[in-house]
C-alpha cells in the first residue's frame, strides 16, 4: 500500500494568492501600466455611439517615455485574438477593448478627435495631449487619418 503525502500549506497558499492577483497584474499592465488609463483620461469616449468599426487589429500604444504596451498577443496582424477593436467617422477615431473582463485587453473606449492627432506617418498616429502615439495596423484607418490631419 503506498502512502499519499499531503502537499504543504504553503503551495495551498501560494496557489490562492495566486488565484487573485493575477487577474489584478493583467488588469494593472492593460490600463495602468501600459499608459491606457492616462488616454482615457484625455479621451474617454463616454456614451459615445462608437460607429464604423473597422474589426479587431492590433493596437500598440508608444508612452512619451518610449515605452511601448502591445494590446494583442502577437504581431500578426488583423487576427480573431486582437484585444482591441478600432472606428473612425469625420471627427475622429475610437479604440475599444474587445473582450470584457479584467484580463481582455483594455477596459473603456476612448474616442480621439482629429484636432487631437499631430500626425500621421507610417503606423503610427501621434497625439498632442497626451503626448504619446497609437501604433495602428489598419490602413484605411491610417489613410484617413493622414488626409484629416493634412487639412
Amino acid at each position: 500500500m503506498t502512502q499519499q503525502t499531503k502537499p504543504p500549506k504553503w503551495i495551498l497558499w501560494l496557489f490562492a494568492v495566486s488565484l487573485i492577483l493575477w487577474p489584478t497584474l493583467m488588469y494593472w499592465l492593460a490600463n495602468g501600466y501600459s499608459g491606457w488609463s492616462d488616454l482615457k483620461s484625455y479621451h474617454d469616449a463616454g456614451s459615445r455611439e462608437l460607429r464604423h468599426s473597422q474589426g479587431p487589429t492590433n493596437v500598440t500604444l508608444v508612452q512619451s517615455s518610449g515605452r511601448k504596451y502591445d494590446f494583442a498577443s502577437n504581431q500578426s496582424g488583423r487576427a480573431s485574438y486582437a484585444r482591441t477593436d478600432v472606428g473612425f467617422d469625420d471627427e475622429g477615431f475610437w479604440v475599444r477593448g474587445r473582450h470584457g473582463g479584467w484580463t481582455g485587453g483594455p477596459r473603456g473606449a476612448v474616442f480621439i478627435p482629429w484636432t487631437a492627432v499631430e500626425r500621421c506617418d507610417g503606423l503610427r498616429i501621434h497625439l498632442s495631449d497626451p503626448q504619446m502615439a497609437l501604433i495602428i495596423h489598419d490602413q484605411s484607418l491610417l489613410d484617413t487619418c493622414t488626409r484629416q490631419v493634412s487639412r
